[in-house]
């Protein structure tokens, strides 16, 4: 997972790799909580989380931050 540092009122879209399906949370702010990528909007610095799986049972999570510079 990317960890970004961008403007208030602006995105960063946030993406994962290496898994089949993908689970992302928190979900406020967020374009979507499935999918490889993502697309964050955050009033503030947040910490977001991304739950990987593959048909092989293999699983694994991953956090990242985006920061987020006040007005």
């Amino acid at each position: 997972v990317s960890s970004p540092t961008m403007c208030f009122g602006t995105s960063a879209t946030l993406t994962a790799s290496g898994a089949t399906d993908y689970f992302w949370s928190p979900p406020a702010n967020l374009s979507a909580t499935t999918g490889s990528a993502v697309v964050a909007n955050p009033n503030l610095t947040t910490v977001y989380s991304v739950f990987g799986s593959s048909a092989t049972c293999n699983s694994t999570t991953q956090t990242g931050t985006v920061g987020v510079v006040p007005l």
